[in-house]
């Protein structure tokens, strides 16, 4: 049996004997939870069956933990998918204290309680543990710090699960999701707005126009993200694989990020995430030209890059809005210099010929 926390909606498993999928909602189901319940039931033949829980309410967590153990009697629960999270987003200095109290509710303590709650059924069945994170765990961008903080604590926690549980036979898997649409593109949407119309005049002035480059640029991120069903059936593929992979990622933007995370200095990644999160230039003119004169030609469709660097002959290609940034190889060391100085532009994708 397999179960998964999940904060929109559960994906729906045809292969395995039983999946739950619970909701950090209320305890008592809406009407419109109670159509969502049927719903998964109906398409899955029975197989999927909705548990809404409030994973912040310990007690209400622990009593449905217990119903399901009893339910699942000696054979154990197989696999947890702790998937549960919420986002908020804005300036650390302009964010209510309790709204980032929230966040870490939901998705540090939240995911605790589920998971200890859980660790007797899973002892029954040496089973596996697989937490989503995310890489801004890795690289934290602007106005994006309670989220960043959270999944990293909680990478922490999976981490000393992992050392802690192997002797009980139970596998940890850290899964770090790049941007995904699975129902939270909207949502995102809509708390950034909320964020920037409750600014006051004093705070606009300090980070609105940062704030609304952060915004663009998440709200790119996320719509042009990996779609619900590829990402479940990575998730699904991560907790069956054999070994089980200690951390690994969902979606190429995540692994491009973390690779990234892996090789460049703090100076480089600082720059990075401002490049990613709120940098905002005017278009430099005549790049396209002057790189095409240079041995370029063009190849793919037009994205928005940011800036240029070399490191033994590799030209970096940093861009606004880009899931992730773009990687050239470079013939001829003497390009760089003869750039023109690094900014905000539209260009076609270039690759050396």
């Amino acid at each position: 049996m397999r179960l998964r926390t999940e904060p929109h909606e559960g994906q729906r498993d045809q292969n395995c004997r039983r999946l739950d999928v619970a909701s950090p909602a209320g305890c008592s189901p809406s009407p419109a939870s109670a159509d969502d319940a049927a719903g998964f039931s109906r398409a899955s033949g029975g197989k999927v069956t909705l548990s809404m829980c409030d994973i912040t309410d310990e007690k209400s967590v622990q009593s449905w933990a217990l119903g399901l153990t009893d339910t699942l009697g000696e054979a154990g629960l197989d696999v947890l998918i702790s998937n549960a999270g919420i986002l908020t987003p804005g300036p650390i200095e302009i964010l209510p204290l309790p709204a980032i109290r929230r966040e870490f509710e939901v998705n540090v303590f939240g995911a605790i309680s589920v998971i200890n709650a859980f660790l007797p059924a899973l002892r029954k069945a040496r089973g596996r543990i697989v937490q989503i994170s995310t890489w801004t765990a890795s690289l934290p961008l602007p106005f994006n710090g309670p989220s960043g903080a959270s999944k990293a604590a909680m990478e922490v926690f999976a981490t000393v699960y992992r050392s802690e549980l192997k002797q009980f036979g139970i596998e940890v898997v850290v899964a770090a999701a790049g941007n995904m649409k699975t129902g939270g593109p909207e949502k995102t949407a809509a708390a950034l707005a909320r964020v920037a119309s409750g600014m006051t005049p004093e705070q606009r002035e300090l980070y609105g126009h940062a704030f609304e480059s952060f915004t663009t640029a998440l709200n790119g991120m996320q719509n042009s993200g990996l779609d619900s069903a590829s990402a479940a059936s990575r998730v699904i593929d991560l907790a069956e694989q054999v070994p089980a992979p200690i951390r690994a990622t969902v979606g190429q933007d995540s692994e491009e990020i973390l690779n990234l995370v892996r090789e460049k200095s703090d100076a480089e990644l600082d720059a990075l995430r401002l490049r990613l999160g709120v940098g905002e230039r005017r278009p430099p003119a005549g790049v396209a030209d002057a790189l095409t004169r240079m041995g370029y030609r063009r190849v793919g469709t037009v994205t928005e890059v940011a800036e240029f660097s070399v490191r033994g002959g590799i030209l970096d290609v940093y861009g606004f809005g880009m899931a992730v940034p773009a990687r050239l190889v470079v013939k001829r060391r003497s390009v760089v210099p003869a750039l023109p100085t690094p900014g905000r532009w539209q260009l076609a994708q270039l690759a050396c010929r």
